[in-house]
């Protein structure tokens, strides 16, 4: 079954669709994830920030590639799909927040340094980097 294809049953076996008024784009296109892991060049010993995993495609590669993934979602029904998908996850936190409120000190790993992995949604591409460049501890 392809990605959008299990996107697709995923939704509506829970009766959801995108939010766009989150900015909601589903990334299932394998390239296009796959780019994105070897763009972060992540190392097994890397932290990752992740902004709004959705249903966790990216998440399930950044698993396999990082030490540590704190997902940041502020869409409780994603995070509900993510925490029953990835329940026996030991290198993953999974929050509910929204990401400009998000510190970094706050994530269970106690992590100092760390990489931003994302589908960003585009209406919050710059206060998102705003957010992260301000901020005392920076990717």
């Amino acid at each position: 079954m392809s990605k959008l294809e299990q996107l697709k049953s995923l939704l509506q076996s829970k009766g959801l669709w995108a939010k766009k008024s989150l900015g909601q784009n589903f990334l299932v296109d394998e390239k296009a994830l796959d780019t994105i892991v070897s763009a972060a060049d992540l190392k097994k010993t890397d932290n990752v920030i992740e902004v709004g995993p959705g249903t966790g495609f990216l998440t399930e590669r950044l698993i396999e590639k990082a030490s540590h993934i704190t997902s940041v979602e502020l869409d409780k029904d994603m995070v509900d799909i993510l925490e029953r998908q990835f329940k026996f996850t030991d290198n993953l936190e999974i929050l509910n927040q929204d990401i400009l409120d998000f510190e970094i000190q706050n994530s269970k790993f106690k992590i100092q340094n760390f990489k931003v992995v994302a589908n960003i949604p585009y209406y919050i591409t710059s206060p998102l980097l705003k957010h992260f460049l301000q901020s005392d501890n920076r990717p």
